[in-house]
């Protein structure tokens, strides 16, 4: 097939998938309870006046935050406007995945990254926030956009661009300052880039100097942020409080709740998905090889077929695949390590297993995993289009078969989504636009909430547990710097009495406790198991002036 056609081809593929995602999720990106709203709320409050970490907890380094409050300061806080936000970045993330797969591994290989993104994460609907649109966390997005701008660039001055050659210091350039914006995202992201980069830099004979500017950024960085974010009251500092509050990093809860975003949680059952996954890819890598070493036409034919079945049980097999690429990304990089540092296997390997440190047992789409499973993708596509042809495993003409499992899992997902997004019909009608819920008795009390709110005069709202989103979408304000109220991050009794200091020294003019389920915690309940004291603080200093009830969902509004 001509390039040209064949260009044409893979772009109107991408563009009827990116199309059919948007199209069968509009509107229904969104929780109304659970995190988002902690990234559209900040922004416009940042505009304001208000300072993160101090006048608002933050549980990520501060770059996200500012930068939408940045762009939003342009584009306005509405719904509108975060859903731009959201299809721009997401567009951003297919065309550097596009550029550096097609650069490492060719044109179908960058059709088969972008195709896998667009599908799949885009608009995911495994978990509440699990999209690129309305993520759970901006800080997980933009830090992913940053780092594959990062990997891209290193890509090129490692294997593109001449050693030491200006060019190659300017790609360099590029890398480092991308990887610290990507670091000053999320904790993850600070810990992969300079891992990739030492690894990089040595394998592949860069010079230390790299090292050494990027080392010199990130102290700088640092101490710019130590005096910008200065607090010298107790329970307040930035790093301490927030981004590493004792509460989000230590404890039982925490402990459950990262097993569970680890993998660690049911080991047992996602080492066996991963060993299916692995040993399904593995075997239809032999039968390309073999299919290779036959002659007979009929036989070669029958190959063929044998590792279509292959992967429709790969398709069918849930996120096996991708979970036994999370094996095959440790055993990769041992070997590249010992045996081959010359080819970029070692680059994608250590790419890979960086980004994913945090879900060792979770390599897939799915959670937490929709974002940082990305440069697994791009460890796939040099793996199975490029470094095994190099090799001789199979010819790259036979690395085409596996556009068809790519086909396959895109197809699934999307019909998977169409089913989930489906459910979400129920209007939600609030000051920042319209989103659809899945649970319909959320959907109208929130609604009668919205409009109760819009009727009366403004006043303060701190809602409970998880609420923050509320607030963002009435328009309202919160005069707590906690918001989440959720067992990780105030079970613990010193959190509590904090809470109970800024209720006493700031009380809401109003409190809105709601039901959010908190049993992936542990718990069962706010104010039942956790948080009991202030919820006792609530009854002695507040009155009861609505309680909507439905089976699915409870809204209790308490007035000063």
């Amino acid at each position: 097939m001509p390039l040209r056609l064949r260009q044409v081809i893979f772009a109107a593929i991408l563009a009827a998938a990116a199309g059919l995602a948007f199209a069968q999720s509009y509107g229904r990106w969104l929780d109304p309870i659970i995190d988002t709203g902690r990234d559209l709320y900040i922004p416009e409050q940042i505009l304001r006046g208000a300072t993160l970490y101090h006048d608002v907890r933050y549980q990520y380094p501060p770059l996200a935050p500012y930068l939408l409050a940045a762009i939003t300061a342009v584009t306005g806080h509405s719904l509108a406007a975060y859903m731009v936000i959201g299809v721009v970045q997401s567009l951003l993330i297919a065309l550097l995945l596009w550029a550096i797969a097609r650069r490492a591994a060719g044109e179908a290989a960058a059709f088969a990254t972008a195709l896998l993104f667009l599908a799949i994460d885009f608009t995911g609907a495994t978990t509440w926030g699990a999209n690129f649109i309305f993520p759970y966390s901006y800080a997980a997005t933009l830090g992913m956009l940053f780092l594959l701008a990062f990997a891209g660039a290193l890509y090129a001055a490692t294997f593109v661009a001449q050693r030491q050659s200006p060019r190659a210091r300017l790609w360099l350039g590029v890398a480092i300052t991308a990887g610290i914006a990507a670091s000053w995202c999320k904790v993850e992201y600070a810990i992969a880039v300079p891992v990739i980069l030492i690894v990089t830099v040595i394998a592949y004979r860069l010079g230390a100097a790299a090292i050494a500017w990027f080392a010199g950024a990130q102290l700088a960085a640092i101490a710019f942020a130590r005096w910008w974010f200065h607090d010298n009251r107790p329970g307040y500092d930035w790093i301490r409080d927030n981004v590493l509050a004792a509460s989000l990093t230590k404890g039982e809860t925490a402990r459950r709740f990262f097993s569970l975003v680890s993998g660690t949680a049911n080991w047992q059952a996602r080492t066996a998905e991963a060993l299916v996954g692995a040993a399904l890819t593995a075997a239809v890598v032999l039968l390309l090889r073999w299919r290779e070493r036959t002659e007979a036409r009929a036989s070669r034919i029958a190959l063929a077929a044998v590792v279509v079945v292959v992967f429709l049980a790969l398709a069918a097999s849930g996120y096996a695949f991708f979970r036994g690429w999370g094996l095959f990304q440790v055993g990769l990089l041992i070997w590249a390590l010992i045996k081959d540092r010359r080819t970029p296997l070692l680059f994608f390997a250590t790419l890979s297993a960086a980004a994913t440190l945090r879900i060792p047992l979770n390599v897939a789409p799915f959670w937490y995993g929709f974002v940082l499973v990305l440069p697994v993708y791009l460890l796939i596509v040099y793996v199975l289009f490029a470094y095994l042809p190099s090799r001789g495993v199979y010819a790259k003409q036979s690395a085409l078969l596996w556009m068809a499992l790519f086909l396959m899992l895109a197809i699934r997902d999307l019909a998977s989504q169409r089913e989930r997004w489906s459910l979400h019909r129920y209007p939600i009608h609030a000051a920042r636009g319209v989103l659809f819920d899945s649970n319909e008795d959320r959907a109208r009390l929130l609604d009668a909430f919205f409009a109760r709110l819009g009727a009366m005069p403004y006043r303060t709202l701190a809602v409970f547990p998880e609420g923050i989103t509320i607030d963002y979408l009435a328009g309202a304000q919160t005069p707590l710097s906690f918001h989440t109220f959720t067992p990780v991050e105030t079970a613990d009794a010193a959190v509590e009495q904090q809470v109970l200091r800024e209720l006493e020294a700031n009380p809401p003019g109003r409190i809105a406790i709601v039901t959010r389920d908190v049993t992936e915690y542990g718990y069962r309940e706010f104010g039942a198991d956790y948080n009991a004291r202030l919820a006792g603080w609530m009854r002695a200093h507040y009155h009861l002036a609505a309680d909507w009830r439905a089976p699915r969902f409870r809204i209790v509004v308490l007035e000063r």
